[in-house]
């Protein structure tokens, strides 16, 4: 059971952390990883195949989501930044 909860935990965060990844390979290879342990933990846990394909697109659908937020958010961030440069500290330019 503990190692369910490991596999689990450490599957979200993989996903959770691959937004602040500046290479794309590395975070393609994040998010596999993470759900590569969400589904394992959920099959570990003795989930039927039912319920563990659920878990399965609960997971994929939490990923799309949160590459839809982080495109969203870096068109508005390049919007600003053109416009306003003055907010961008001067050390990231």
């Amino acid at each position: 059971m503990a190692l369910t909860v490991i596999y689990a935990l450490l599957g979200l965060l993989l996903i959770a952390f691959n937004v602040y990844q500046r290479k794309l390979w590395l975070k393609y290879a994040m998010m596999v990883l993470g759900f590569v342990l969400v589904f394992s933990a959920s099959q570990h846990a003795g989930l039927d195949n039912k319920s563990t394909l659920e878990v399965a697109i609960y997971v994929g659908v939490m990923i799309v989501f949160a590459f839809i937020i982080q495109i969203i958010a870096k068109a508005i961030c390049a919007k600003l930044a053109v416009r306003y440069p003055e907010w961008i500290r001067a050390d990231i330019r």
